[in-house]
């Protein structure tokens, strides 16, 4: 009697593993798919996603991108009344050093002090990944003339303030441009007063 029973039992067995099988497999692939559809929304994925927003919200570009003769530069620079021989804290007003160079700002830029209208000198680069501000040119300009005396500067006492930046296309750079006097009544003028004032 063991021997008849055994063969039905063994396939009823297999029946019903194969259907417990069959059943599981179904809900994990429900619970799968819901899972996958979940996935887009997880915190993990969306940080990533808004930081790189956050970084294209700055604007911030490759100046080779852009026409460089259209560069439009601040134009409130030339009203900081600032010498290049200066410290940049004695700049007419603060809060446009904070401003942004350029608009659109860009991650770097390169500049040279030319010694003639056919000759470029000096030159220097300026690199801020968040933006180039005007703070961090005229930090660039301090840095290399702040140890000389106005007499000494590229085109001497008489063109010593910095007045903005403009595109040489014949030199096909970015050159510095200097003026007579402030426009903006900065340390410079003061030590003209104090010379007048001694003399």
């Amino acid at each position: 009697m063991s021997g008849a029973t055994e063969p039905p039992t063994a396939a009823v067995q297999k029946l019903s593993l194969d259907k417990t099988t069959t059943n599981e497999s179904s809900d994990l692939a429900k619970v799968d798919s819901a899972v996958q559809g979940l996935e887009p929304a997880s915190p993990s994925q969306t940080k990533p996603g808004h930081r790189r927003k956050s970084s294209s919200d700055n604007n911030v570009v490759d100046i080779k991108t852009l026409d460089r003769e259209s560069v439009k530069f601040s134009d409130e620079i030339a009203q900081l009344g600032w010498k290049i021989n200066a410290s940049t804290s004695s700049a007419a007003d603060k809060e446009v050093l904070k401003k942004m160079l350029t608009d659109p700002p860009v991650k770097s830029i390169e500049f040279c002090m030319p010694l003639t209208s056919d000759t470029a000198g000096i030159e220097f680069k300026v690199v801020k990944p968040k933006g180039v501000t005007i703070k961090d040119v005229m930090d660039k300009l301090s840095k290399k003339y702040k140890d000389k005396h106005d007499e000494d500067l590229p085109f001497g006492e008489q063109r010593a303030f910095l007045q903005g930046f403009v595109w040489n296309a014949h030199l096909q750079k970015f050159i510095v441009q200097l003026g007579e006097e402030s426009l903006g009544g900065g340390s410079g003028k003061k030590k003209k007063k104090e010379k007048k004032e001694d003399s």
